[in-house]
């Protein structure tokens, strides 16, 4: 899911000494919407933000990275 929508995944890796992946993953193995993401996945649909459906939306949407085009070095 992360790589198909662009979320930087360093970044809960690294937040609160990775309490935040930790909690990712426990949104993810426990909600009911694991059918519903393996089918998307299976699809191969690519998306701008994260599918509604996923319990971790809203932090991954905060977490997508930019086009390369906007990243300033």
């Amino acid at each position: 899911m992360v790589e198909r929508v662009g979320v930087d995944t360093g970044r809960p890796v690294r937040q609160d000494e990775g309490a935040a992946f930790a909690r990712v993953q426990t949104r993810c193995l426990n909600r009911s919407a694991t059918r519903a993401c393996l089918s998307w996945l299976e699809s191969g649909t690519r998306a701008e933000r994260t599918p509604e459906f996923c319990p971790n939306a809203a932090l991954f949407d905060a977490l997508i990275r930019p086009p390369a085009a906007d990243w300033q070095i």
